[in-house]
């Protein structure tokens, strides 16, 4: 697989990055990888803890997010990433990237 942009992790940050970069280049190739299919809403664990909102409310699937927001999510850890050399190796596949 080859991307533009890659973006390791779908935390805040990481999904933060991802739309910018796809808002202000859309023809820019972003791939967010992260071995997690959700990203959790973690300001709201507040309402979580005492059962006033359910777990699973603050769940935003990064699927999702990703065809709405024009960016490919793969749902794989990172396994290998060297800086001096490309691709990163995650879930068995080799993603080459420029950025």
């Amino acid at each position: 697989m080859d991307t533009d942009v890659l973006v390791i992790g779908g935390g805040a940050a990481g999904l933060a990055a991802a739309t910018r970069v796809r808002a202000h280049a859309p023809a820019t190739r972003v791939t967010v990888l992260d071995p997690s299919p959700f990203n959790t809403y973690r300001p709201w664990f507040m309402y979580a803890l005492p059962g006033l909102l359910p777990v699973g409310d603050l769940q935003i699937s990064l699927a999702q997010l990703a065809e709405q927001s024009g960016f490919t999510f793969r749902p794989a850890a990172m396994e290998k990433l060297d800086p001096g050399s490309n691709p990163v190796l995650a879930g068995g596949e080799a993603i080459r990237y420029r950025r």
